[in-house]
């Protein structure tokens, strides 16, 4: 029930088109790539960095990221670390 009093009380706030939305009104692995170095500049230890989206083929190579990725929804990204 977390889930659907999280769901209710963000359409309660910025509506339910927004708040149920399939999609963002941009592309989010884009945006990430565009702000990599922001993104990552604290993480100077991690030497391979990828932005993969959940619709490409290439995360099925990488152990248990397709589990975590079928669960990313828009405006709320996943990580794996591998």
């Amino acid at each position: 029930m977390k889930f659907a009093a999280f769901v209710v009380k963000e359409a309660t706030e910025v509506g339910k088109d927004q708040a149920l939305m399939q999609r963002m009104p941009f592309d989010e692995k884009d945006l990430a790539e565009s702000n990599r170095v922001f993104l990552f500049e604290n993480m100077a230890s991690i030497k391979n960095i990828s932005i993969v989206a959940k619709e490409d083929a290439s995360i099925d190579a990488i152990e248990g990221a397709r589990a975590v990725a079928d669960n990313a929804v828009p405006g709320k990204p996943s990580i794996v670390f591998h």
